[in-house]
C-alpha cells in the first residue's frame, strides 16, 4: 500500500471517522503490556508439518519459498501474544525505512508479533464493498478481494489504471503482522491505532497500480459486529501524525450483511 501513493485502497472514497466509530480495533495478546518494553520468546516450525500455505517450514534454517512471506522458520512472539495458529508466515523481526518525505532517515523496528499466525477467525475471501452497500462499486469499474490464510494474503484488485487509462487487474501476496506498539513510541503518535503492519512480497504485474514488492503500511484492522464485516485504514506515507490515508470496508464472501448477500465480484 506504501508504494500506491494515493493507496491500494482508494478506488473509492470512504469517510474514515464515520467508519472508526462503527467498528471496533481487533485485540491480539495483552495490550496492556504494550508500554513495558515487551520481552519475546520464539517458536520453531519443523519439518513433517503442513505446506507453506498452511504455516509448514523447514527445520534447517531456510526459508519459506520467494514470494511466499520470506520469513525464518523461528517466529518470535510478544510478550502477551495471542497463541500461535499454526497458519500463515512465521515472524520473526522486520526493519523498515519508510521512503516518503515525511519520514526520511526514520526507521521502525519491529521484531516480535503479537498475533502470530494472523487474527483469530480472519480466514477465507473478503470482497470490497462501499457505505453499507455491497453493490457497490460498481466490480465493471472497480473490484478486489482480499483471501486470508492465517496472516498470509492475496489481494486481487481490477480497474482502470490512471497512469495507462487502461483496464489492469493485479494480484498482490503478503503477510501482515501485529506489532508491540512500543515500537512507533517516539516516532508516530496514537501508537496502538495501528494492530497491523501490512508487507508486500510479491506483486503481479510489477508496478501494477504503483504496488511495488517491499511496500509495508502500518493498518488499523477492525471489526463489525462479527468477523465477516472488517475495515482496513491503512498509513501510505508512516504520518508522524498517526492518521491513515486510505480507508475501505470488506466482507466476507458467501456471508449477509444489511440484507444483502456478499459475492465475489470476479465470478
Amino acid at each position: 500500500m506504501e508504494a500506491l501513493e494515493a493507496g491500494m485502497w482508494t478506488g473509492v472514497e470512504y469517510s474514515t471517522m464515520r467508519r472508526f466509530n462503527a467498528y471496533q480495533k481487533v485485540l491480539v495478546g495483552l495490550l496492556v503490556v504494550w508500554m513495558c518494553g515487551c520481552t519475546k520468546t520464539t517458536v520453531t516450525h519443523y519439518n513433517g508439518g503442513p505446506n507453506p500455505l498452511d504455516g509448514g517450514t523447514s527445520s534447517d534454517g531456510g526459508t519459506l519459498p520467494p514470494g511466499f512471506c520470506n520469513q525464518a522458520v523461528e517466529e518470535s512472539l510478544c510478550e502477551g501474544a495471542s497463541a500461535p495458529t499454526g497458519t500463515g508466515c512465521p515472524f520473526s523481526s522486520l526493519s523498515v525505512k519508510p521512503n516518503t518525505p515525511k519520514r526520511s532517515g526514520v526507521t521502525f523496528n519491529f521484531d516480535c508479533t503479537l498475533c502470530p499466525g494472523g487474527i483469530p477467525g480472519i480466514e477465507g475471501t473478503y470482497r470490497l464493498y462501499e457505505d453499507d452497500n455491497l453493490t457497490q462499486p460498481n466490480p465493471s469499474e472497480y473490484r478486489e478481494t482480499i483471501t486470508f490464510s492465517g496472516n498470509h494474503f492475496v489481494d486481487v484488485l481490477e480497474a482502470m489504471d490512471p497512469a495507462t487509462n487502461k483496464t489492469v487487474k493485479v494480484t498482490a501476496k503478503g503477510y501482515y503482522f501485529c506489532p508491540d506498539p512500543s515500537a512507533f513510541q517516539g516516532k508516530m503518535k496514537s501508537v496502538t491505532y495501528f494492530n497491523t503492519v501490512w508487507v508486500y512480497t510479491d506483486v503481479d504485474p510489477i508496478g501494477g497500480f504503483g504496488i511495488e514488492p517491499g511496500a509495508t503500511d502500518p493498518t488499523f484492522f477492525g471489526t463489525g459486529l462479527s468477523n465477516n464485516d472488517i475495515y482496513l485504514d491503512a498509513n501510505l506515507y508512516w504520518d508522524p501524525n498517526g492518521s491513515g490515508q486510505s480507508s475501505a470496508q470488506y466482507c466476507k464472501v458467501g456471508s449477509t450483511l444489511f440484507k444483502q448477500e456478499c459475492t465475489n465480484p470476479f465470478n
